[in-house]
């Protein structure tokens, strides 16, 4: 695999020397840069333009949380995939993550192989969420959208299910999957109907919750 470069923003020293220490007990993560503040990590970021940047939700330093910092960065043309950290598994924080677009969700407790297993899942293209978080999803959404054990999901409303957890468009999706984007379109309508489910974050909320339960889901 090739060399991940990654760059942390995190305003606490502790955290920052942990991630260091997990990232230098894998040859294929270099990280190229860390920062305590938002606007050092917007500089950092931008300067050795890193292909992970991993923000802590958290950040106390210049008011600014690390969603803030993550608009920013894509504001001032960063490109590469961002990773949120912290310490905050309820429902606000993972909804403001899903609104956001980005590919990571990390708990700072989890374990080393998990955050290094994260990481790598991400510098892929996938999306990575916490373990710890996708056991917490179905209390989360268990009151929105319909029960897995009474639907019927074709094989392409799951193939539309897959990309749409990717954050593809309906035109990206649709040339994934060699269809047009209208028949995207009509598929995800349909797929509201069926699920009751009014909004693509709430589509991808429920699919999170509910894939490890789907028997036709791909495994990964």
């Amino acid at each position: 695999m090739r060399e991940i470069t990654v760059i942390i923003i995190d305003d606490h020293p502790i955290a920052r020397q942990g991630l260091l220490a997990i990232f230098k007990t894998d040859p294929t993560i270099k990280v190229v840069g860390d920062a305590h503040g938002a606007q050092e990590g917007v500089n950092k970021t931008m300067a050795t333009k890193p292909d992970i940047a991993i923000i802590d939700i958290e950040m106390s330093r210049d008011r600014k949380d690390g969603f803030v910092i993550a608009r920013e960065l894509r504001e001032t043309g960063f490109t590469g995939a961002i990773i949120f950290l912290t310490h905050l598994n309820e429902k606000y924080s993972f909804e403001k993550f899903l609104r956001s677009g980005e590919k990571g969700y990390i708990l700072k407790n989890d374990s080393p192989k998990q955050i290094i297993e994260g990481t790598k899942t991400v510098a892929s293209g996938d999306t990575y969420i916490s373990a710890e978080m996708l056991k917490k999803l179905p209390a989360h959404y268990n009151r929105e959208g319909a029960d897995i054990n009474r639907v019927h999901l074709t094989p392409r409303e799951i193939e539309i299910l897959e990309s749409l957890i990717k954050y593809l468009t309906s035109k990206e999706i649709g040339q994934r999957l060699g269809i047009g984007h209208r028949t995207v379109e009509k598929h995800l309508q349909n797929l509201h109907e069926k699920l009751n489910l009014r909004s693509k974050d709430s589509l991808i909320a429920w699919w999170h919750a509910n894939r490890p339960l789907c028997k036709s889901a791909p495994t990964t």
